[in-house]
């Protein structure tokens, strides 16, 4: 009993700490690639590999506050699912305001719309 009430407690936990090593990924890899740059001009985003990283850790990390709540939540895993994307949506919302590039805020949507489709798919909810 005890140890399915810790399962949930972890689940908000778990979406926030993959976000956030998510984003120290994008921002090392991101590091590693400015270190690696000769010119002056590939520190903007638009530079295709800092942006292909960029876009990456975006999937990465809405694949994360999708996935790693659903796998330690002890039931309801597919209901879970869904209510972390919509957490997620509404925080990727919220990002955009602050880099005004929707293009960003469609990549999480759809990875974590296929992330929780998938999940959902798995662990029953189309029963």
């Amino acid at each position: 009993m005890w140890l399915s009430a810790l399962r949930w407690l972890l689940t908000l936990p778990s979406a926030v700490v993959g976000f956030f090593l998510s984003v120290q990924g994008t921002l090392a890899l991101v590091g590693l690639l400015e270190n690696l740059c000769v010119g002056g001009s590939c520190t903007d985003w638009k530079f295709l590999p800092t942006g292909v990283s960029i876009y990456l850790g975006i999937t990465v990390a809405a694949v994360a506050v999708v996935l790693l709540p659903t796998l330690i939540a002890p039931a309801h895993k597919h209901h879970t699912a869904l209510v972390f994307y919509a957490l997620g949506a509404v925080a990727a919302f919220w990002m955009v305001t602050f880099t005004g590039e929707p293009f960003m805020l469609l990549t999480a949507l759809v990875a974590g719309g296929v992330t929780t489709w998938r999940l959902w798919l798995r662990f029953g909810g189309a029963r």
